[in-house]
């Protein structure tokens, strides 16, 4: 198999996602009705308006990657929905947590998400470059460390 075999699917799987986010954006520009992770989804890209004409062209992208200024704009708004998930559903509690205490401390929600979202995305590198499983108990450790003791929730 070479390496073209390997890769081609993640062509696919990437025009997919851009179809899906571009119809989503479109959704939601007209004010229209979207629903739990969706909805996460529509609110960060609309909480991101540096990339407006990125979900605007989505679909002229086809299977290439989608990159500004060195960031893939998409994977950006996906932690975002990562982080605003977890907090819907409590799970871990840390997030939620983190999240009430930052705002409560004048901090824009976005950028506590951006806090948070960093923390995960250092675990996922060694999920995707080391091929280690999640470590969910280290992500809750690192996230309560963001918090004072009397703000820990149980573990």
């Amino acid at each position: 198999m070479s390496d073209t075999d390997l890769v081609a699917p993640y062509g696919v799987m990437r025009e997919l996602s851009h179809e899906r986010c571009y119809a989503i954006w479109q959704v939601a520009k007209l004010g229209g009705e979207l629903e739990d992770d969706d909805a996460r989804l529509a609110q960060a890209m609309r909480d991101h308006p540096e990339y407006y004409d990125v979900w605007e062209h989505l679909t002229e992208f086809g299977q290439a990657p989608v990159e500004l200024n060195g960031v893939n704009p998409l994977l950006h708004v996906m932690m975002h929905t990562v982080v605003e998930n977890q907090a819907a559903q409590n799970n871990p509690p840390e997030v939620r947590a983190v999240l009430e205490f930052k705002t409560s401390r004048r901090t824009s929600r976005h950028q506590a998400v951006h806090e948070i979202a960093n923390v995960f995305a250092k675990l996922l590198w060694s999920v995707l470059h080391d091929h280690k499983p999640f470590d969910n108990d280290a992500y809750r450790r690192k996230l309560a460390k963001m918090l004072p003791r009397s703000k820990r929730p149980n573990t």
